[in-house]
């Protein structure tokens, strides 16, 4: 997959093609709950967070009025105690490839500077 401008997909090597496949099992399991819930992956996410850690608050990707819409409805998705359990089951037996290292986000933003785009009149969109 390609990505460009500041979609940090393009440094964070969890987004990489063979990442993805080695990953697999985490886009099962979001598969399974997406259809399980009537949820997007980003909602089952946000969902787990929000009941997984009551301190923590998510702030998701917001560039489009669809995705401000999209993580609103997270409210609506709930996930049982069953739930929670068989998602930290199926991520305490996986391993992760990749990672979303911070320095990484300065490295993009010099290669889109180099790229001659303003990163202050993106809009996100890939």
């Amino acid at each position: 997959m390609t990505y460009k401008h500041d979609d940090i997909h393009r440094e964070f090597t969890w987004f990489t093609d063979e990442n993805l496949k080695k990953n697999q099992p985490v886009l099962d399991m979001l598969e399974h709950f997406s259809k399980e819930k009537h949820a997007t992956y980003a909602q089952i996410a946000l969902a787990y967070l929000m009941h997984e850690y009551k301190n923590l608050v998510p702030i998701p990707g917001m560039y489009h009025e669809k995705y401000i819409k999209e993580n609103l409805a997270t409210a609506d998705v709930e996930l049982s105690d069953e739930d929670m359990a068989v998602i930290n089951r199926t991520l305490d037996n996986i391993k992760i490839y990749g990672d979303n290292e911070e320095w990484r986000v300065d490295k993009l933003r010099e290669e889109v500077k180099k790229e001659g785009f303003d990163i202050n009149k993106l809009d996100g969109a890939n």
